[in-house]
């Protein structure tokens, strides 16, 4: 299984292969537990992609927002007001982090997704989509 520490080496990759000219290298938050108050989420108010992990601190699901949605929206999205979770995706996944992105660069997201998804390969994310799609 993946961990933080594959994210950040994925992302690394990333950065190398692909990198961004003028913008700063493509870089993961700290973790955060989504039942902790919204306005400690780091870049809650940004576009990007965000990585859930089980509590086992395995990469469970890679996620991106839309270019409308911020990150704290589409993170809370998955749980209710109180950090129950909504659905199967969520059930074991409260940990995770985030890699934002300049609003002007939100549609890098579905690129930084995949990215993650074919390098980490985690178990809720199948072919490339969430599993809910």
């Amino acid at each position: 299984m993946s961990s933080v520490t594959d994210v950040e080496r994925c992302l690394a990759e990333m950065n190398q292969k692909y990198p961004r000219p003028g913008l700063e290298p493509l870089a993961i938050s700290r973790r955060c537990n989504v039942l902790d108050v919204t306005d400690q989420w780091p870049d809650a108010e940004k576009p990007g992609v965000y990585v859930f992990f089980s509590e086992s601190g395995d990469v469970e699901y890679v996620g991106k927002t839309s270019c409308s949605q911020h990150l704290g929206r589409r993170i809370r999205h998955y749980f209710d007001a109180v950090g129950v979770p909504k659905n199967w995706q969520s059930e074991r996944s409260t940990n995770f982090v985030v890699v934002a992105l300049p609003r002007e660069h939100a549609f890098e997201a579905g690129a930084i997704e995949e990215f993650l998804i074919q390098g980490l390969n985690p178990p809720r994310n199948k072919n490339g989509l969430s599993a809910s799609e």
